[in-house]
Parts: structure tokens; sequence; C-alpha cells
């Protein structure tokens, strides 16, 4: 075998060793060509056809690093060194990538071995980590507050501009240890973190101040390494400090009570509506068997009509105030559409609501509050939201009956008035007043009471009653007026625009009772006591009835009945009902029979109509207790018997 043969085998098998690494490595000449790589190398920075081998090394770095690579490889041919350098590359994808190079000269060859490395995502590490370190850097020299850093044994490391100043030294003199007074530090004997103690301290020109100390332990691989401190002037930053802190806390602990009596009243208002639904539910037989007796016993005498008579309206008393209590904590939406208000109407429903809170609760203690309305009659209506206005009125009566805690006189007036602010001076807008006989505010008090957490009860108030009062005059783009005085009660008007006319007003509901042809009727309710009163004055009516205790029974009887080749002429359903409710009712039966009408019941059933708000599938809805009147127009008119 001659030398060559054996040259060019010694070759190959060092080509292979090197492809046996998954590290990049070559052999370069002293000139820097690359005279042998191995496949990592190839893979990285190798040209898309054809082989490294041939290419100078020159060729792969970025003409701005080419002299450091140039210096280090003269370095390591001419003296044998070991020597490294980072240079840019340009990678396939169009990005500088950064390559770390370690050279060395082979002992008896004018060859050089290379290992190379991409430390592309260390360097950018390194980057972004001495960035943030610049930008930390800079906030804690600037910060107007004394800051400093010091290591486990107290010896100060950092100590910025605001430090020198407040502290009296500067950072030279700290640093050399000069101050008499040692700084706070985490750990050790010393314990744990500060958090705003006071502390005096001496400083370079003799002086004392005290100070607040902030301090919190630094880590350096899950270790305490030292402590990071701040520290304000008491002297001079205290008083304002403690105003502000005071400030803070104020508006905390009244915006938490808010929220807490925000979360109570929504709680109340599940509550009520739960309430409500069992009222309604044992009203039910009452009324229907009211109106049953009264229209269909002949033999009652006059004293005991007279008496069904007065359980009627009695009833009839209970359900709308359960109506109204509904209404009133129902939860609103943000955004409510305005609709027609009759003002003389909500405010007395306001009124009777509030009874309790300023006749009942007072008389308890001996105290008189007398309430007088005064009405404008045929007021016209407004524009607004209902349930706002209505909640903005029962917080100005709250208001003027804890302006009389001796009692007094609690007066509600409606009116018109000409709009004073207008252009036109025809345009007119309506009017509701609360005035009280009680202690009044002076002027100070009466240009402050519309803001937020602004109360001169003490602790009992929480100083939103008139904000809440603002709030809703706001939305409903009405004007609210104060007038008061020591000693001469409080008048609150809030005007409103009118609402535009309407064409023409709805007709009175007819009196007269329609008794339809008999019908197969369905009735689901999970109240037994309701299924049963309404099976048994419907059964009096003619009608053939079948009950169901609850949504998904009732469904599972719609099908039953329907498999059989028969079929109910109405389906009639309770709406808030446990699992399956009334909306899931009327949505099976309408899959299963389009043309079964479906009446639904609900405590609701005056808003769901009013606001146009009746639920999917459903063709009449009925308020709870149900009228018998209303009841059979309603299947009347669902049977298609023309009344």
């Amino acid at each position: 075998m001659t030398p060559t043969q054996i040259m060019r085998d010694d070759e190959q098998d060092l080509t292979s060793l090197l492809d046996c690494f998954p590290e990049m490595l070559a052999v370069l000449s002293a000139e820097g060509d690359f005279y042998q790589v191995s496949a990592a190398l190839q893979d990285a920075i190798g040209p898309r056809s054809g082989s490294l081998v041939g290419w100078s090394l020159f060729a792969f770095v970025h003409p701005g690093d080419v002299h450091v690579a140039t210096q280090s490889l003269d370095r390591t041919v001419q003296t044998g060194d070991k020597v490294s350098f980072r240079s840019r590359y340009r990678g396939s994808e169009g990005r500088d990538r950064w390559m770390y190079w370690k050279l060395r000269r082979a002992r008896k060859a004018r060859q050089v071995y290379a290992i190379v490395q991409d430390v592309t995502d260390q360097y950018t590490a390194e980057q972004e980590l001495a960035r943030a370190n610049e930008i930390l850097s800079a906030v804690l020299l600037s910060a107007p507050l004394p800051i400093w850093a010091s290591d486990p044994e107290g010896r100060v490391q950092f100590w910025n501009g605001s430090a020198e100043q407040v502290l009296g030294w500067t950072a030279e003199e700290v640093l050399n240890g000069l101050p008499p007074d040692p700084l706070p530090k985490c750990g050790g004997d010393q314990g744990g973190r500060l958090a705003g103690e006071k502390m005096s301290w001496r400083r370079r020109d003799g002086t004392s101040k005290d100070l607040r100390f902030w301090t919190t332990p630094l880590h350096e691989n899950g270790a305490e390494c030292g402590t990071l401190g701040m520290t304000v002037d008491v002297t001079a930053y205290d008083a304002e400090l403690y105003d502000a802190l005071q400030r803070a806390y104020d508006d905390l602990r009244n915006t938490r009570e808010a929220l807490m009596q925000h979360e109570r009243l929504r709680v109340l208002g599940q509550m009520a509506s739960g309430i409500a639904h069992d009222i309604n539910n044992a009203l039910s037989p009452m009324k229907l068997y009211t109106q049953a007796l009264l229209e269909g016993e002949k033999g009652l005498t006059a004293q005991g009509r007279q008496n069904l008579k007065t359980i009627r309206h009695a009833i009839n008393d209970v359900g709308e105030t359960v109506a109204r209590m509904r209404e009133f904590y129902r939860l609103r939406e943000p955004e409510l559409t305005p609709v027609s208000v009759n003002l003389n109407d909500l405010v007395q429903q306001v009124v009777d609501l509030t009874r309790a809170r300023w006749r009942d609760m007072p008389q308890q203690v001996g105290i008189m509050i007398q309430t007088v309305t005064e009405f404008v009659e045929d007021l016209p209506s407004i524009l607004g939201i209902e349930s706002e206005i209505r909640e903005a009125v029962a917080n100005l009566i709250f208001n003027a009956v804890d302006a009389m805690p001796d009692g007094g006189t609690l007066m509600l007036r409606t009116g018109v008035v000409k709009d004073e602010h207008g252009q036109d001076s025809d345009i007119r807008q309506v009017y509701v007043e609360v005035a009280d006989t009680g202690s009044g505010m002076d002027e100070e008090t009466r240009q402050r009471c519309l803001e937020p957490f602004f109360t001169t009860k003490g602790e009992r108030g929480t100083g939103l009653g008139l904000a809440m009062v603002y709030g809703a005059v706001q939305r409903n783009h009405a004007v609210i007026e104060i007038e008061s005085s020591l000693g001469r009660g409080t008048t609150i008007r809030l005007r409103f625009k009118m609402a535009a006319s309407s064409a023409a007003q709805a007709a009175p509901p007819n009196s007269k009772s329609v008794t339809p042809s008999s019908l197969r009727i369905l009735v689901i309710d999970d109240d037994p006591l309701v299924t049963e009163v309404l099976c048994d004055i419907l059964e009096r009516d003619g009608h053939q009835v079948t009950t169901a205790d609850g949504g998904e029974a009732g469904i599972g009887v719609f099908r039953e009945t329907r498999d059989r080749g028969e079929a109910f002429a109405v389906v009639l359903t309770d709406l808030g009902m446990p699992y399956v409710d009334g909306r899931r009712v009327a949505t099976a039966v309408k899959a299963d029979s389009p043309s079964t009408p479906v009446i639904l019941l609900t405590g609701w059933g005056r808003r769901l109509v009013a606001e146009e708000d009746i639920p999917p599938h459903v063709d009449r809805v009925l308020s709870k207790p149900p009228d018998l009147i209303e009841l059979r127009e309603a299947l009347a008119s669902c049977s298609a018997i023309e009344v």
C-alpha cells in the first residue's frame, strides 16, 4: 500500500469518526479552509448543495466579526494555544445566529481542530437579562424613595441618589461602612422583614431623623443572599402618607360595605323571589275558589257574599304587594329599554311597598310619621326605566324617614312644569317630589349630598342612597333639584321628560266571564295544591283535566297521550319548576305538536307581557295567582273560540 493510499484511508477513518459525534466538529487548514467536517456542522452551516470541505471559515462569519476570527486562528496556528471566539452567521432562515468557536492546532501538523456551538438562545437571553438589569438599575437609581441593598452580613452593595439625600451619606461613604447606625437586614439575629417600622437614623452632619423602613429578603438559587430595603422620612412624609392611607382605607371600607350591601340585597332578592313564588302558589286556590263561590254558589247570604268579596279584595292586595316586591328586588341588566311610566301609579306602589319603613317601624318605638300624597289627575306618562325610578323614589323615602327621628310629615307630590332649560316654552316636564319636615341640611351638606360615600349618619349610613338616586336620574335623562335648610326639612324633586302621547289607549279588559266548551287540558305544576285547585275549577267548567307533578312528568304524560293517538287541546304549565321549567315544557310540546297551545303561569306574568319578553313556544302568559276570568278567556282564545 502506497503512502498516498494510507493517507486517504486515514482521512476516511477521521471523517467516519467525526460523523459519530452529535457535536459540530471540523478540521481546518492553517489558512482557515475546511478540511474535514462532521455531519452536524454540515447540516448547520453547510451550503444547500455540496460539502463544506474546501470552503473558507471566513465565508461563514459575519463581516463585522472577521477580524476577531482571523486573530484567533492566527494565534492558535502560531502558538498552539486554545482560543475561542463568538461570531454571527446568517442562517438559511434569513436571521443572524451566534456561533461559538473553540480552536486548537494539532501537535504535529499545520491543521486546526474546531468545536462549534450554536449559542443564539443563550446570547439572546444574556442580552434580554442585560437589558432588564439596565432598566431595573435605572428605575432604582432614579426612584424618588431611598432604596438600598445589602449582603447577608449587612454590608451595603447598592445605594441610590434618594438614599444619599434622605439618609445623609454618599454611596462611597456607605459602601466603606462609615455610617454608625446599622441598616436593618432580613434573616440572622435581626429576624424577618420590616413593614413600615419607625427607627432613628444619624446623618453625616450629626442630625438624626425618624424614618420608616421596609425590607424584604433577596434570594439566589432559593437561598437568602441579602436584603432589599426602602425608607421614607417620617417628618416630611408621615402626615401626608397617613392622610392618603386613611382616605384609601375609608374608600376601601365604604366600597366593601357597599359590596356587602349589594350582596345582601342580591340574596334578599333571591329570597324574596322564592317567597313570592310560594305566596303566589298559596294564594292561587284561595283566589280561584273565592271567585268560584261568588259566581256559582246561589245560596250565599248577603253577609257571606260580602265576606267573600272582602277576602277577594284582600287576596288581590296581597298579590299586588307580592308583584311589587318581586319587581322591586329584581336584578337589572346593565341597560334597560325605557318604557312609558305613570308616575302616579309608580309612587303609590313605592308608598305601599315601603309602608313598614315609614309607618310600622317608627310606631314600634312611639314615633308617628304622617304620609300625605298629592297626585295630579290625568298625569302625562314619562319615558324611563321603571325599576330604576321606583328604586330612586324608595331611596328618597328612606332618606326622608331618617331625617325625622322624632316623627313628622312625609309628603309625596306629582305634577307638571314647563321645561325652564328648553328653548320651547311649551315643552313640559313631569315631576315627583318627596318632602319631609326633618332636620334639613346646611348649604355645604346640600352641595355634597349626592357624592358617593358622603353621609351625615355616621356608622349607620353608607353614603350611597342619594348617589344611587343621582345615578338613576342621569341614566333616565332627568333633573334632580334639592331644596333644604337647617331645621326646615328637605324637598327633593325629580323632573322627567314627557313620553310621546300614544294614539290610542288600551281598552279595559272585558269583565264578563267566558266559559269555553269542553277541552282536554294538561295541567303541569310542581305544587300539588295548585294542580288540585286548577283541576277542580276547570272540571267544574266541564273540561277534561289531566295533571302532572313537575315539568319532566308533564312532558312524559303529553308524549304518552300522543302515542295513544289522543291529544290535549291546551297545555297549562307553571314557569318555575325544578329540573325542567315551563320554558322547556313549552319547547318540548311544540316540538312534538306545533299546533297545541301552551299557556304559561308565572308570578312574572305582568312584566313578561309588558316588556314583550314572552318565552318562545308560549302562546299566552297569565300571572299568578291566576284570575278565573282571565283563565277562561285565555282558554277560549287558545281554542279559537270567539270571545
